[in-house]
C-alpha cells in the first residue's frame, strides 16, 4: 500500500468511527466486523488474525477475511502468507481484480511465480466476466514472459488484442504539468509534410517502435527524459457501426479523441495499474482515426491499451499505421468526458455512494484508487 491510499483509508476511517453501519446478520459478517474494527481503529492485529481466521473457519471463501489477512501480514512482513490469501481471492469474484494488482506490491519468493501462475491457470477455465478474463490473461502473460516462455506469452497479450500500431510524435513541453492543455500542432495539423516544433528538436510522425512485449509504447523512444508531451495516432477498421471500449493503462495525464471528436481525459498523476481506464468508443463503419495525447513526468513509463465490446471482452479489428492518411484535426471543448473507472472501483465506488457510513467500503475504495 503506498503512503497516499493510506493517508486516504487513515482520513476515511476517523470519519467513520462513529458512524459505523450495524453489523450484518451471520456469524461470519460479525466476526469479519470485528476484526476489521480492532485492526482498523484500534491496531490490534493480534485479535483481528483471530477474527478473520474464525471467520474463514465458517466460510472458506469469505473474501474479505482473505483480503484484511493479507493486508495485516503484508505489514507484518509476511508476504508469502499475504500472497497465499490473495490467491483464494482470485476466481469469478469481483475482487479479483484487487488481488491481481494487489499481488504485483508483494515481494515475491523463489518459485513466487509459478504458484500465482499456476493458480490463474486453475481459475481462467470457469471465469465468465471478460474483464477478469482480461485481467488474469495480462498477469499469466507477464509471468509467462519472465519464465522464458515467449511462445506462451505471445499468444496470450495477442489474444487480448492491444492496439499496436501506432504513429507518434514528440516529445513537447509539459512543464508544471501544462502539456494537457496546451494545444501543440499535431492536434491542429495530425497530417502535414512539415516537421513539428519539439521540446529539444524538430519532430515528425514515425513508428511507435520497438514495443515493450505487452504491445506497450514506451516514451523512452522520445525525448525530452522528463515532462514531456507526446502524441499517439492510429486507424482502426470496422465492417460496420459498433460499440467498443478502449481500455489504457498509463501513470499520466491523457485526451483521447476518435475522428476529431473528444472521448476523454484524465488529468490525474498516479500509480500505473493494468486497465485503470475504460473509454467508451462509438467506431463508425470504415476508417476510424484515434488521436491520444500522453502527458507524463517522465519518459521512462509506458502507455498500453487493448480494445474490447463493451461486455469487456476482446475484440480484434483491423489497424494500421496511418502515414500519410487522412486525419481530421481534434476539436476542443471545456467540457471533457472523464474516463470510466474499472468495474472493481465503480462497485466499491457505489457501495459507499450508498452508505458513507460503511467504513470497508471507503477503505476499498481507498485501496483501489
Amino acid at each position: 500500500m503506498n503512503a497516499a491510499v493510506g493517508r486516504c483509508i487513515v482520513v476515511l476511517c476517523a470519519g467513520l468511527l462513529h458512524a459505523a453501519p450495524a453489523v450484518p446478520g451471520g456469524a461470519v459478517d460479525e466476526l469479519f466486523e470485528r476484526g476489521f474494527r480492532a485492526y482498523t481503529f484500534a491496531s490490534n492485529a493480534t485479535e483481528a488474525v483471530a477474527c478473520y481466521t474464525q471467520a474463514l473457519a465458517l466460510s472458506a471463501h469469505h473474501i474479505p477475511s482473505l483480503i484484511e489477512l493479507c493486508e495485516v501480514r503484508a505489514v507484518q512482513n509476511r508476504d508469502i502468507e499475504a500472497q497465499r490469501y490473495l490467491l483464494d481471492v482470485i476466481g469469478s469474484h469481483p475482487d479479483t481484480e484487487f488481488a491481481v494488482r494487489r499481488l504485483a506490491s508483494l515481494y515475491r519468493c523463489a518459485g513466487g511465480d509459478r504458484v500465482i501462475a499456476a493458480r490463474i491457470e486453475r481459475a481462467l477455465p470457469a471465469v465468465t466476466n471478460g474483464f477478469l478474463a482480461m485481467m488474469l490473461r495480462d498477469k499469466l502473460a507477464a509471468i509467462y514472459d519472465q519464465q522464458g516462455r515467449i511462445a506462451e506469452a505471445r499468444a496470450l497479450q495477442h489474444s487480448l488484442a492491444p492496439l499496436t500500431n501506432w504513429l507518434i510524435a514528440g516529445g513537447f513541453d509539459n512543464a508544471e504539468r501544462t502539456g494537457l492543455h496546451t494545444p501543440f500542432e499535431p492536434e491542429e495539423r495530425p497530417v502535414t509534410d512539415e516537421p513539428y516544433r519539439g521540446t529539444e528538436w524538430d519532430v515528425s510522425w514515425r513508428p511507435a517502435q520497438p514495443l515493450m512485449s505487452s504491445g506497450a509504447v514506451w516514451l523512452e523512444i522520445v525525448r525530452p527524459r522528463q515532462w514531456i508531451t507526446v502524441y499517439l495516432k492510429t486507424a482502426l477498421v470496422a465492417p460496420c457501426a459498433t460499440a467498443a471500449v478502449l481500455h489504457a493503462s498509463f501513470s499520466g495525464a491523457f485526451r483521447v479523441w476518435l475522428n476529431g471528436m473528444p472521448v476523454a481525459e484524465n488529468d490525474r498523476y498516479r500509480d500505473d495499474v493494468p486497465f485503470m481506464y475504460r473509454m467508451p468508443l462509438d467506431l463508425a463503419a470504415g476508417t476510424n482515426c484515434l488521436m491520444v495525447k500522453l502527458c507524463a513526468e517522465y519518459n521512462s513509463t509506458s502507455f498500453h491499451s487493448v480494445l474490447t465490446d463493451t461486455a469487456d471482452w476482446p475484440m480484434m479489428l483491423p489497424g494500421f499505421a496511418p502515414k500519410g492518411v487522412p486525419f481530421p484535426p481534434c476539436s476542443a471543448t471545456d467540457s471533457w468526458p472523464e474516463p470510466l473507472v474499472s468495474p472493481g472501483t465503480a462497485r466499491w465506488r457505489d457501495a459507499y455512494a450508498r452508505n458513507p457510513g460503511d467504513a470497508y467500503a471507503g477503505v476499498m475504495l481507498a485501496r483501489y484508487y
